[in-house]
């Protein structure tokens, strides 16, 4: 009996422990869960994360918020799943730097930094896409199909092995089918999100909420040689088919009758004086839309953006406030 108690405690001293990384679950929106050493446990708010473990959600509304060095914020969606590689400390001319992968689903980062504060580096594995974020807000997706990489604030450098592809201009998104080559959509976000996020939610099983544990291997680290950039033409996105049994008859297309939203940044007398502006502000990597408002008063406006909400398009205008220092008009529904 003793030399078994022995023989346990030796093997226990044996494993390697896990090196604890300054990232931890903030916000926690349950079903959520922790796959640590092959052990599966409930996620729980300001548990500290370590290399090589896997946050996975399921169920309708599940997500979890987790803080990376005090200000990084990193929402993992519904149905979603990332494994932590590993952090690193801050070096000269960066913050600290941390990676990842998104395996499935859906991961918002805000990491945009305040002024006169070093930016943090985020390494981020998209599939084939190796996505880096130093300093920048981004929002990125993954499924079978393919996947997508969205702009925010700041710049993102995508390579890997289907291309490369720089983003400058907030709104602009970048998609890869899988199979397929590199495709750049320019102000695309609202509509690229609106077709992938469809098409996923129509493929969740109810059964989802019952979460069960998915092996996922670290991948080896690869030196990318970076190869020609690939840019398809500029095309929307198809949507993935809703499979229905033979029996069922065929589901009615859905139309989206709720207003898009707009950031008005100015209002011009003249489409001349409105170009004017948004000339000015491309220069400044920010792409904007010159619309006709059909006040005599203010016939043009500048706008940013097409949101599918009001609140989220108020939350995007104080991005823009933050990083651009603009005197944001109001947040407006198109008619």
């Amino acid at each position: 009996m003793r030399y078994t108690i022995l023989i346990g405690l030796l093997a226990a001293v044996a494993l390697p422990a896990r090196a604890e990384i300054p990232l931890d679950a903030a916000e926690v929106i349950q079903p959520a869960q922790l796959i640590r050493d092959n052990r599966t446990t409930a996620l729980q708010v300001r548990q500290t994360l370590a290399e090589g473990d896997i946050i996975k959600t399921g169920g309708s509304r599940a997500s979890v918020t987790m803080h990376f060095a005090r200000d990084g914020i990193l929402t993992l969606g519904t149905s979603s799943q990332l494994l932590i590689h590993g952090a690193s400390p801050a070096n000269l001319g960066r913050g600290e730097v941390l990676r990842a992968q998104l395996v499935r689903g859906e991961l918002t980062l805000e990491a945009y930094p305040a002024s006169n504060t070093v930016p943090k580096d985020y390494r981020l594995n998209v599939g084939p896409l190796q996505v880096r974020a130093l300093g920048a807000d981004m929002w990125a997706f993954a499924n079978s199909e393919g996947e997508a990489v969205c702009l925010h604030q700041g710049a993102l450098e995508i390579t890997g092995s289907v291309g490369e592809q720089r983003l400058d201009f907030a709104g602009d998104c970048l998609r890869h089918r899988t199979g397929g080559p590199l495709q750049f959509l320019p102000g695309g976000e609202t509509e690229l999100k609106d077709r992938l996020l469809t098409a996923e939610q129509s493929t969740v099983d109810t059964a989802e909420a019952e979460l069960r544990p998915v092996n996922v291997t670290t991948p080896p680290k690869i030196q990318v040689t970076p190869a020609p950039v690939v840019v398809a033409a500029v095309a929307a996105p198809v949507s993935a088919p809703v499979s229905t049994p033979a029996s069922a008859p065929a589901p009615r297309k859905a139309v989206n009758t709720s207003p898009q939203w707009v950031v008005v940044i100015a209002t011009a007398r003249s489409r001349e004086a409105a170009e004017g502006i948004a000339y000015k502000l491309a220069k400044r990597t920010l792409r904007t839309t010159v619309r006709e408002t059909g006040k005599p008063q203010a016939p043009y406006s500048v706008t940013f953006g097409n949101f599918a909400t009001q609140k989220e398009a108020t939350q995007f205008s104080k991005k823009l406030q933050r990083k651009y220092h603009l005197k944001v008009l109001r947040v407006a529904a198109l008619s």
